[in-house]
């Protein structure tokens, strides 16, 4: 688990490097570059692949949750609303029922919650 939290919050960094590196050359016409793109694709993989392969952790659910933000964020194309959210935390958390006990159920709803309220 500790693995896949650090190399979350590598590909954050990166992405969050990439973004402030992005918007300083808004003079030059520069939407999205492809190596954002590339980061953006990378974090939604890899916190796919955390999930599944930890369905047990609280931690990394939530790291998903903040890796969809950001993606949606970024790509005007894709569109996340309440209901593809909710089934996210219910597919791969709740029906699982891997997570350890009910607190932790709870957690991963105010996770999607939060995602939700900030979409």
């Amino acid at each position: 688990e500790s693995v896949w939290v650090s190399y979350i919050l590598h590909l954050l960094k990166l992405v969050k490097n990439e973004t402030t590196a992005t918007s300083s050359n808004k003079g030059e016409n520069v939407s999205t570059s492809t190596l954002l793109t590339t980061y953006l694709r990378r974090i939604e993989s890899v916190s796919n692949r955390s999930v599944r392969n930890c369905p047990y952790s609280v931690t990394l659910f939530d790291y998903k949750m903040k890796c969809i933000d950001i993606v949606a964020e970024h790509d005007p194309s894709i569109v996340f609303d309440a209901e593809n959210i909710a089934n996210v935390a219910k597919k791969e958390a709740i029906e699982g029922k891997f997570l350890p006990d009910k607190e932790s159920y709870l957690k991963v709803y105010l996770s999607a919650i939060g995602v939700t309220k900030r979409r």
